[in-house]
């Protein structure tokens, strides 16, 4: 929907700075959608839609679900910088940025054995982005050195007792590919051989320095790096029971009660995606959507005999705005 503000429509567009669009929110809803099929078969699907209130934000048991579960991306992300930081500051260096991007996956399973009671949870799917900052001097030569770290491959794996959280640390670990680059500055820049000796070398230091920050936090304990249990994020008012049946089973039923203890044998796997409303508009001359749907959680507990599956999104609308500040200057492109 467009509306014109200030100034009548002229027949060329605006490419000056007084003008932008901007975007006024109207409604929107959560959607929690159950999805079941038996292998070779057709899949069906039931989706209860749940109304945000006037902020665009949660106001019923799915869109608190949502909530909570958006919020495991940024609380990982957050506890790794803290570790970041922390490494930073015992060597000397300084952090900056500290980006996880890409879903999360969280596969639970049941343990068995001397395990038993306990749950598995691996974390897996995100990489990470961070960058730290050194100086020092060679040869009387001060340099300023800057390496960029990304971490691929990470999976962080943690036991932990589905009813209090606690974690067993002998069944933990982290594990993760690094990759580093880096770049150096120093007083003789301008000596293309000597400046280029002290650049090698203060790269080369900086890069040994890193890695083995890296490789340390391979043995830190899990509890830096691991959010609170995900296993009571309001699942139980998210997925009513009642609803979700399908072959006279309730399937909404067996998910929850079987969220907090996995059967033995039975994984369970969570995609926990990043928030995105905040960097959805972006003002400008360019018309932006009217409208958004996000992934913001997902539970599989398929296995070899049936299709289960619990997703959640969500839909915002907006009136998009057309605003210029010199009427008779500028046109609505």
């Amino acid at each position: 929907m467009k509306k014109a503000i200030l100034g009548l429509a002229l027949a060329s567009a605006c490419t000056c700075s007084f003008a932008t669009w901007s975007q006024t929110y109207t409604g929107g809803n959560y959607s929690g959608t159950m999805t079941y099929g038996l292998p070779g078969g057709p899949t069906r699907t039931l989706v209860q839609n749940e109304a945000m209130d006037a902020q665009g934000q949660a106001k019923g048991p799915i869109g608190v679900f949502a909530v909570a579960a958006l919020a495991v991306h940024p609380q990982l992300q957050a506890s790794i910088n803290a570790w970041a930081q922390s490494s930073a500051a015992s060597s000397g260096t300084s952090m900056a940025g500290g980006v996880l991007s890409g879903p999360i996956q969280a596969a639970i399973t049941g343990e068995s054995g001397a395990y038993a009671g306990l749950n598995k949870i691996v974390f897996s799917g995100p990489t990470y982005n961070v960058s730290f900052s050194a100086s020092g001097s060679k040869w009387g030569i001060s340099y300023t050195c800057t390496s960029n770290v990304t971490l691929t491959n990470l999976v962080i794996t943690a036991a932990y007792d589905p009813l209090t959280s606690l974690l067993d640390q002998s069944q933990s670990s982290v594990n993760f590919t690094p990759s580093t680059s880096s770049s150096c500055s120093s007083g003789l820049d301008w000596l293309p051989i000597v400046g280029s000796a002290v650049d090698r070398f203060a790269a080369g230091k900086t890069t040994s320095a890193t890695l083995t920050q890296l490789n340390a936090f391979s043995g830190t304990a899990i509890q830096k790096v691991l959010p609170a249990a995900p296993q009571y994020l309001g699942v139980n008012s998210a997925i009513p029971s009642g609803v979700f049946v399908f072959d006279n089973n309730d399937w909404g039923a067996f998910i929850k009660n079987n969220f907090a203890s996995v059967f033995v044998g039975k994984t369970l796997t969570l995609t926990f995606y990043p928030p995105k409303i905040d960097g959805h508009f972006v003002a400008g001359l360019s018309e932006p959507q009217d409208s958004y749907i996000d992934s913001d959680f997902a539970i599989d507990f398929s296995d070899a005999t049936k299709h289960l599956s619990f997703s959640v999104t969500s839909l915002r609308q907006y009136d998009n705005v057309w605003h210029c500040s010199k009427p008779g200057v500028c046109a609505q492109p």
